[in-house]
């Protein structure tokens, strides 16, 4: 399946997501191109949101393992790099199993993938942008339209959160695992 594919695929599934939930829950910046945005008190929360999208099942786990889920619940807001199953599933063998038994090397690795600040996709610019785990991510503004994330493109951009936004990206963003090694 080549990336348009999968892009259109995540895409089905939100629409469908979407289509499923009340009108004032309805997780909408990439469905909802059109009219005016619904007020944020309408919107889930990032971590709702993230844990509505079956696509994102395992970053939710994740998330909740080491508390995150209540954090992105609450507070923010938030842009949350959101790495979909696949690429969980594309890391090193055995990453990820020893990443569940290391809960302070998955906080690193997660935190990593937010920013304390909602940065919607037509606002990135070229540059550095500091994590909440306190490195910074390289944003690059390729052309219009296309912004990637260390060099990972953003795939699916601007699903909205009542605290925040996220940006579904094609890997798991592990340059802060390999400075700690």
């Amino acid at each position: 399946m080549g990336s348009s594919q999968k892009r259109s695929a995540f895409l089905q599934s939100a629409v469908a997501l979407a289509l499923t939930l009340p009108a004032t829950e309805a997780i909408a910046s990439p469905i909802r191109l059109l009219g005016s945005p619904l007020p944020n008190r309408m919107y889930p929360t990032v971590y709702n949101a993230i844990n509505r999208i079956p696509d994102l099942s395992t970053l939710a786990e994740l998330l909740s393992l080491v508390g995150l889920d209540t954090t992105l619940n609450s507070g923010g807001p938030f842009t949350v790099f959101a790495p979909p199953n696949e690429a969980w599933l594309k890391l090193p063998k055995n990453q990820l199993a020893k990443l569940m038994n290391d809960p302070a090397r998955l906080m690193t690795l997660l935190t990593y993938h937010v920013l304390p600040q909602s940065v919607y996709f037509q606002h990135f610019v070229t540059g550095k942008y500091t994590t909440v785990q306190g490195d910074d991510l390289e944003a690059d503004v390729v052309a219009p339209g296309i912004v990637t994330i260390n060099r990972t493109p953003i795939a699916a951009g601007n699903v909205k959160a009542s605290n925040g936004v996220i940006h579904i990206v094609g890997k798991v963003l592990t340059k802060v695992l390999k400075q700690s090694n």
